[in-house]
């Protein structure tokens, strides 16, 4: 087998191997219709034609008998294959005898040793050409021996026989068997070649089968990235929305802060007033306190002078009994101013105190008021930072989105080639089967 095909590789060897036995059994479906056909055509067009009609049939029937079943036992065999080229020598051989060695009879030998190339392998033409050439020795001889066969004498060549004919008819067949060669080995290197071909389509199609697995793969991710990135785009918009309105909200809360910062500190400005005055009203309440303790005083010294005055009147008799009235009264005034003095030092003295207390709960509140105003100060702050940390945390969600809907694009994207590439795999799969069915 390797005279007439490339040598090969293991791998290819298997497969020339299988495409030698899928050829083979398609030859011999061919050849079992030739056999058939001149198991029906000899007995006809010879037999009936030469007188010698039975005889034509009985060899019609165990020739084409025997290459049938060679075929049908196992078609697939290099033995069947040589089986067929000896059948359809015996059927020239036939011919021959039944047209009495007519040279035109000789021509079906030449057609069908060519035919045998039909098989891919040598045995067919091999058996073919041997078997007419151990015919025409052997017949030969027996013509020359005036041997006859039921009744009718062997004849090979009608126009006489010998040693030189059958010579020349060898080599007419040995011509016949080198063309035949050269034609089975310029076939079976174009057998070689497209079963290379095939190998390749092979590689090929396993090659698109895995890029459409991995197409749908591809897609089937993409698909899931697609709709993953858009839940994602979905919730981050969701986000961005509620950042947006946090950010309204600790706009808002920060201009309160603001708001109340700035009438925190009106109040504690008048606070600060209400101190003063407070301790300008103290003030003025010690002031009045201590012209109140020398209005005291001064009650107290006319009242010891009204009694001095009261005490010399007395001793002057009745002439000072006038002046002793009016010191009397005098004394009493002076007793009732001091009584009067006294009760309004003590309530200026309780006002004092309660202005005491008031300028320190005043000074409580303005304390209060600037820690107060402190704290909101500091909340201002923290609502600001928020508000600053908020809108840069929006910005950077913004960017987010931004990607998440550009990986959207991308995977819908992804998605779509991979279909169109899943279908090109597809479409290159059915020409690599639509090619390889035709041969």
């Amino acid at each position: 087998m390797t005279v007439f095909f490339p040598q090969s590789n293991a791998e290819e060897g298997s497969l020339l191997e299988r495409n030698l036995i899928k050829d083979n059994i398609i030859t011999s479906r061919i050849m079992e219709k030739v056999i058939i056909s001149h198991m029906i055509l000899v007995p006809l067009l010879f037999g009936l034609t030469t007188g010698n009609f039975v005889f034509s049939l009985v060899g019609s029937l165990i020739f084409g008998g025997i290459g049938l079943l060679a075929i049908r036992s196992d078609p697939k065999s290099r033995l069947s294959g040589a089986t067929v080229g000896i059948t359809v020598m015996a059927f020239s051989a036939l011919m021959i005898q039944l047209t009495g060695g007519r040279i035109e009879a000789h021509f079906h030998i030449f057609a069908l040793i060519t035919s045998m190339v039909i098989y891919r392998e040598s045995w067919a033409i091999i058996a073919a050409v041997v078997t007419i050439a151990v015919h025409h020795v052997v017949f030969n001889y027996l013509q020359l021996a005036e041997v006859s066969l039921f009744g009718s004498p062997i004849i090979v060549f009608s126009y006489g026989c010998g040693l030189d004919i059958v010579l020349l008819h060898a080599s007419y067949v040995v011509l016949s068997f080198v063309l035949g060669l050269v034609i089975l080995r310029r076939n079976n290197l174009g057998l070689f070649k497209m079963m290379e071909i095939q190998t390749e389509l092979d590689s090929l199609n396993a090659s698109a089968d895995q890029t459409a697995s991995l197409s749908e793969e591809v897609s089937k991710a993409s698909n899931d990235n697609a709709q993953g990135a858009s839940e994602q785009q979905s919730i981050l918009e969701g986000t961005i929305a509620g950042f947006e309105g946090m950010s309204h909200l600790l706009s808002s809360s920060s201009e309160q802060a603001r708001t109340n910062f700035h009438e925190v500190e009106s109040m504690k400005e008048r606070m600060n007033e209400l101190d003063r005055a407070i301790v300008t009203v103290n003030n003025s309440g010690k002031q009045i306190a201590a012209i109140l303790s020398t209005i005291d005083t001064i009650a107290f010294q006319t009242n010891l002078l009204a009694l001095n005055a009261s005490v010399e009147a007395a001793r002057a008799g009745e002439a000072g009994a006038g002046f002793s009235v009016v010191a009397d009264e005098v004394r009493l005034l002076a007793q009732k101013t001091g009584e009067a003095s006294k009760k309004i030092e003590e309530l200026i003295n309780s006002n004092a105190n309660n202005i005491t207390l008031a300028g320190d709960k005043a000074k409580t509140v303005s304390e209060a008021f600037s820690r107060f105003q402190e704290a909101s100060s500091q909340i201002t702050n923290a609502f600001d930072k928020i508000q600053n940390q908020t809108e840069e945390f929006k910005g950077q969600l913004n960017e987010v989105s931004s990607v998440s809907s550009r990986n959207v694009a991308t995977a819908e994207e992804t998605s779509s080639v991979s279909v169109e590439l899943s279908n090109q795999s597809r479409m290159i799969r059915e020409s690599i089967d639509s090619i390889m069915s035709r041969y």
